[in-house]
């Protein structure tokens, strides 16, 4: 049920940023067309940057440039930003159609999450927790993260 055992993040910005998690998937997520979540919402408001990448070079290899804002070198980063809604469960569904490419150039700019010639499919997940002002503080948690048809 919703609420049991969720991810709490927490955080204060001087920019924005308040500060995340990630972790890595290695999944064919080829047959499902949306990231699905509850977001539960405090006092503070926020928004949630959701970042995955798919394996471009079929290497099960996330790789990035520390020196360049750890842009992804070799893979496509695709990006979408969620509102905290405000106090409660908030359930979230977003077609992967809604997500924007954050580094063209980079990988091959097609959304390919699938295991074909050996790639490593949907590679990794970040949730990056951002603040509604410039300096501000926001907290949520997030429940039943999944992928839906």
């Amino acid at each position: 049920s919703c609420g049991d055992y969720l991810l709490k993040l927490k955080g204060k910005s001087s920019d924005w940023y308040a500060g995340g998690a990630g972790t890595d998937l290695f999944y064919d997520a080829t047959p499902f067309s949306r990231l699905q979540m509850d977001i539960y919402g405090g006092e503070s408001r926020g928004k949630i940057k959701v970042e995955i990448f798919d394996d471009d070079n079929r290497n099960f290899t996330l790789e990035q440039d520390p020196s360049h804002d750890w842009v992804a070198t070799k893979d496509d980063k695709w990006v979408a930003e969620v509102p905290v809604m405000g106090k409660g469960f908030t359930r979230i569904s977003v077609p992967f159609s809604a997500f924007y490419l954050e580094n063209p150039g980079y990988g091959d700019g097609v959304w390919n999450p699938g295991h074909n010639d050996g790639s490593g499919g949907l590679l990794k997940m970040q949730l990056i927790l951002l603040t509604d002002k410039k300096q501000g503080q926001v907290e949520v948690g997030i429940d039943n993260i999944l992928l839906t048809y």
